[in-house]
């Protein structure tokens, strides 16, 4: 079974942005990687075993929060934390339009999604489908609002 990644958009309310934001370029420094006895593959017999469907699901369903991983259109990942629901198979997430994260999934719905747990990485790949608010499930619509107390009704 696969998850599919979903989005409704919602309106702008925030302030906008005025002038370019500009960030010094990062110091250059070695990656430091982790001895395999850190991930417990030491040993073959010891090695972690690949999760099911529904222990993978189980844990989405309890996430509160998500990293979104979506193509610039010069190729170079951009990533957003999203605040996300996983319904029936599907991970569910609001963001407005003219955000440059919905830009660049309205070029190219190419995604992955990964959870902040980097002890117990979880990551899905899929493609985005924009929906609009209307067409959202209410169990969806009801569980974010129960999640995150944002109300979520269109309109």
């Amino acid at each position: 079974m696969q998850g599919r990644l979903v989005c409704q958009t919602t309106p702008r309310q925030s302030a906008s942005w005025k002038g370019p934001i500009s960030t010094p370029e990062p110091a250059r420094q070695a990656i430091q990687i982790p001895d395999q006895v850190e991930y417990g593959a030491d040993e073959p017999e010891s090695a972690p075993s690949a999760a099911t469907w529904d222990e993978v699901e189980s844990r989405l369903r309890t996430e509160r929060y998500f990293w979104l991983v979506v193509n610039r259109p010069d190729g170079r990942p951009h990533a957003v934390a999203v605040w996300g629901i996983w319904e029936d198979g599907s991970l569910w997430f609001t963001m407005s339009p003219s955000t440059r994260t919905a830009r660049h999934l309205a070029r190219d719905p190419r995604a992955l999604m990964h959870l902040p747990d980097a002890a117990n990485a979880l990551i899905l790949e899929g493609d985005v489908a924009r929906r609009t608010p209307e067409t959202v499930p209410i169990a969806v619509v009801d569980r974010y609002e129960a999640t995150y107390g944002v109300a979520a009704r269109p309109g």
